[in-house]
């Protein structure tokens, strides 16, 4: 569990706009990858195309960013100046999430690790705002949460989660 300590630490001090919702959707991607893959792959290769269009990243976007597990957040910006084929993220984002399994257990385990950051204060959200989330999403069968507003609009997120080793190069 100190990977995960360290990644929701990382993420903390990369973007400091998150919120609850943030890291338990960071906490879900560790835990499952990403659950997108209920559409169509060529559905998925038209959004990948739309939103690479649509990015507009700062030179120096990083391309990956680990969610943990040997799991990444590919850059869709990034991976739009490295010009890389939106295919091949298409196929490694599909395969990404074809391989990775989770489970609730494992994942309500790993919510303790965020549950006890926030008792220590290191992240600045009371135990009492954490439980109150995480007992809403508990009722809705622990569904991935998107993208609080707030980190929306500061970051304007395109990625998708890929595992390591794939196909997809470029510079990170």
């Amino acid at each position: 569990m100190d990977e995960l300590k360290n990644i929701i630490l990382s993420h903390s001090e990369k973007y400091p706009e998150m919120e609850i919702a943030d890291f338990v959707k960071l906490i879900y991607q560790n835990e499952f990858a990403d659950s997108r893959i209920s559409v169509k792959p060529e559905e998925s290769l038209a959004l990948i195309k739309r939103e690479m269009m649509a990015a507009n990243p700062a030179e120096g976007t990083k391309l990956l960013f680990p969610v943990g597990k040997g799991l990444f957040r590919l850059d869709l910006g990034a991976a739009k100046l490295q010009m890389l084929p939106a295919e091949k993220i298409n196929e490694d984002f599909l395969q990404t999430a074809s391989c990775v399994t989770g489970s609730e257990a494992s994942f309500e385990e790993k919510l303790t690790v965020l549950a006890k950051l926030c008792e220590d204060g290191e992240l600045p959200f009371s135990p009492d705002e954490l439980s109150v989330f995480l007992s809403d999403c508990q009722k809705k069968g622990w569904p991935e949460p998107p993208h609080s507003a707030a980190y929306t609009a500061a970051y304007h997120p395109h990625y998708r989660i890929i595992r390591r080793g794939a196909r997809v190069q470029g510079r990170s």
